[in-house]
């Protein structure tokens, strides 16, 4: 008897990633899936790749991309496995683990299958979660499932970027993070800024907004094996985890 298989596509704003769950071969907390940054060459390097996985029994889907990227995805899937179900994530007010509090037109369905990917892995304490990507979102979760809301703010990366493009003489890269001593230096500087500027939202809007400071914290996304050396070390947030999985498991639950 054949297991059945399940593929989980994450279109995020800057790369795509997906696996393929089945009982054999399940996600967890720790899986870190397949990953391809969006190029030119993403649909043909998608097809070189999905040609060789057996038929799924389902997709399930969370995009956030462009809508024609998600058309060239949906005809790819069409083309390698004919009439297979597609499941598109749409966020929802109610789920039997979350309750939205959030314009459910307005949150990201990446985000949303984070947050049901942290209830997977924890349904029994506070939770804060964090998508730590080009953008960074932090939400909340009480040990009920009540969501409480979130925030939105750019990485680290991207306030760099942004302050190279309208302000000509900072530089883009470089730099290292002052922990003990101000900054002395203007890539010094700048890191800095942007790496408390992170940090600093992420802890006032748990001890304001959420009160529960010894919420389990997860952390998931491309920035946040450092995102959590950073939290560790200027921050008062405990039990902090990485679990790069989080959005493939709310797919997988949702």
């Amino acid at each position: 008897m054949n297991t059945p298989q399940t593929l989980l596509i994450d279109v995020g704003n800057t790369r795509i990633k997906w696996y393929l769950h089945s009982a054999n071969t399940p996600v967890l907390a720790t899986t870190s899936g397949h990953a391809l940054p969006h190029t030119n060459q993403l649909p043909h390097e998608l097809t070189t790749q999905w040609h060789t996985l057996p038929t799924p029994d389902e997709v399930r889907i969370s995009h956030v991309a462009q809508t024609v990227l998600y058309e060239q995805l949906i005809g790819l899937v069409q083309q390698l496995w004919g009439t297979v179900r597609i499941v598109r994530m749409t966020p929802r007010a109610t789920h039997q683990w979350l309750q939205l509090n959030y314009d459910q037109s307005q949150m990201g369905s990446d985000r949303y299958a984070q947050l049901l990917g942290a209830r997977a892995l924890n349904a029994n304490d506070n939770l804060v979660v964090i998508g730590a990507g080009t953008a960074i979102t932090v939400d909340a979760i009480q040990a009920n499932g009540q969501h409480i809301g979130g925030i939105i703010l750019p990485s680290a990366r991207l306030m760099r970027t942004s302050l190279h493009q309208y302000t000509a003489q900072l530089p883009l890269t470089g730099g290292a993070f002052s922990i003990n001593d101000a900054p002395h230096n203007t890539r010094d500087a700048l890191h800095t800024g942007a790496i408390l500027a992170s940090v600093g939202a992420i802890e006032f809007f748990v001890r304001t907004y959420f009160a529960q400071m010894d919420a389990q914290v997860l952390l998931c996304g491309g920035d946040a094996p450092e995102l959590i050396q950073h939290l560790q070390a200027v921050s008062t947030l405990q039990n902090i985890t990485h679990a790069p999985a989080l959005g493939l498991l709310g797919l997988l639950n949702t």
